[in-house]
């Protein structure tokens, strides 16, 4: 079973942590606060997932996470997802594919995740490259 934590930084990013085994369980957890701090008027437009600490996850908790990113993908947030391990970043770059989102990255380190959020052009440049 996995740790999530939700809190702002100083940016004003959403930084979400995940730490662990990513579950059906902890998936469902991890949907509910993002789904609850939505629903609070949260205007946080930019998210960080910080995966740098997630051991694991199943299909189950995969799927939990697609939906999560959906809801965020429903606002126009701009997402991030850090992690470096290998497993880890491909259900990063899976869910990203799943959603269809041009509004998010898959990234290696918080500072290459801030950089892409911080560059005013990174979902213009995304978009048109894929284009081509």
């Amino acid at each position: 079973m996995a740790d999530v934590a939700l809190q702002g930084s100083q940016k004003g990013r959403l930084v979400i942590t995940v730490r662990g085994r990513l579950d059906e369980s902890t998936g469902k957890s991890l949907r509910s606060a993002i789904h609850a701090r939505l629903e609070s008027g949260d205007d946080l437009k930019e998210i960080v997932f910080d995966l740098r600490e997630l051991e694991d996850y199943d299909i189950l908790g995969r799927a939990e996470l697609i939906a999560a990113h959906k809801l965020l993908t429903a606002r126009d947030r701009r997402t991030v997802y850090v992690s470096t391990r290998p497993r880890i970043r491909g259900l990063a770059l899976m869910t990203i594919r799943e959603v269809q989102d041009d509004n998010a990255c898959p990234v290696g380190s918080l500072e290459q995740g801030e950089r892409w959020l911080d560059a005013s052009l990174a979902r213009i440049e995304q978009v048109e490259l894929r284009r081509r």
